[in-house]
């Protein structure tokens, strides 16, 4: 007697990846869930160890390399988000350089220049206009030099730059960070929805496959037992030719369908323990039994999830950073404000009177032509 089940948590999420991943998809697992409507009834009549829908699932996302790459892949969408929120931190950075010039900075003066407020002095008695002749004559087309910054002289500063105002760009950067990070784990939810639906179709469809294959050989079993009876009557003068013939293609066409039978669960088996990381031979079965259609939900509930679908999210997704994007690009014409400091750690040869050893102040960057 057929028996209807409550939907259990895993059906339940079997359900909500169905609506998840696309209409199409969803269509085409309905199908299959449709034609598994016996499954609960039979036995998994072999050799081996069951293991159940729930446990293989874990060793499939265990063992799946996409779903691996797409984690990381969400990860690194999450480390470019703190990238671009860092970008409008304070930074501080250290700054040191060595320079050689091919020779000292210095600065020349003629003595001659020097002695001109002395003339006035010099003119009051002959003595005085004696020893400043002589001094004029002495120095008077002399000059002398004052060393400036010697010919080599290194530097190291640390350097604070804080932006203040960036035209808007700090606000949809971090738009733009939160979109991307959205992105990676939706695609991170939609292979591993993926996942599962394939794994549905590859758990319960090896399942269907060995009992179609029981089904095919008991069938096989029988009419060859027919034929052999057939064959002894024929013996015996009670069966004729065509009955001979009848039972004869009767029995090859069941042993053709049997081989089919066996080749879709030769390929199901394979799939099975290959995509669960175990190779082809696995003794693995599955013993989880399906529900029936009573079970499945409304056409309401399958629109309503396709309209909430993973890529239908992750387009508004791409939507909204395409136009944060322009809004950046259009902020380039806005100023753009920055405080800055400089505290000098060390030099050499560098005069304190040329480079002070303290800087702070703001400046203020705005595009005014750009060529277009």
């Amino acid at each position: 007697m057929l028996r209807f089940y409550t939907m259990t948590k895993t059906e339940k999420t079997i359900f909500h990846a169905i609506g998840k991943i696309s209409f199409d998809k969803m269509m085409f697992t309905k199908s299959l869930i449709s034609l598994m409507l016996f499954i609960s009834l039979l036995h998994f009549n072999t050799k081996g160890q069951g293991i159940s829908f729930a446990t293989s699932l874990q060793e499939v996302y265990n063992n799946s390399n996409i779903l691996q790459i797409s984690k990381q892949k969400s990860e690194v969408a999450n480390s470019v988000k703190k990238g671009i929120n860092s970008a409008w931190l304070p930074s501080v950075n250290v700054l040191g350089g060595y320079t050689w010039m091919s020779n000292d900075i210095n600065v020349s003066q003629q003595y001659k220049s020097l002695l001109t407020p002395f003339d006035e002095y010099f003119d009051k008695n002959v003595i005085s206009q004696g020893i400043g002749s002589l001094i004029y004559n002495f120095l008077g087309d002399k000059s002398f030099t004052v060393p400036i910054i010697d010919h080599q002289w290194a530097s190291l500063d640390a350097v604070l730059t804080y932006p203040i105002f960036t035209g808007g760009k700090r606000l949809w950067a971090t738009q733009i960070g939160n979109e991307l990070k959205n992105i990676g784990q939706l695609e991170y939810l939609q292979v591993s929805d993926g996942i599962f639906l394939a794994w549905v179709e590859i758990y319960y469809g090896y399942l269907l496959s060995k009992h179609y294959e029981n089904v095919r050989e008991e069938n096989y079993n029988s009419l060859k037992n027919h034929f052999e009876k057939v064959v002894s009557f024929q013996s015996n003068g009670i069966a004729n030719q065509m009955d001979y013939l009848v039972a004869k293609v009767a029995m090859e066409e069941a042993e053709r369908e049997l081989k089919s039978a066996q080749r879709h669960t030769s390929f199901f088996r394979y799939s099975f323990c290959d995509i669960m990381g175990h190779d082809s031979s696995c003794n693995y079965y599955p013993i989880s039994t399906f529900f029936t259609c009573k079970n499945l939900p409304d056409m309401a509930w399958f629109i309503q999830n396709y309209h909430n679908s993973f890529i239908i999210k992750i387009l508004d997704s791409k939507r909204k950073i395409t136009q944060n994007t322009i809004k950046i690009n259009q902020g380039d014409y806005l100023p753009i404000i920055v405080v800055f400091g400089k505290q000098n750690l060390a030099s050499y040869n560098m005069p304190q009177n040329l480079s002070p050893r303290s800087i702070v102040g703001a400046t203020l960057t705005c595009n005014i032509f750009d060529g277009l």
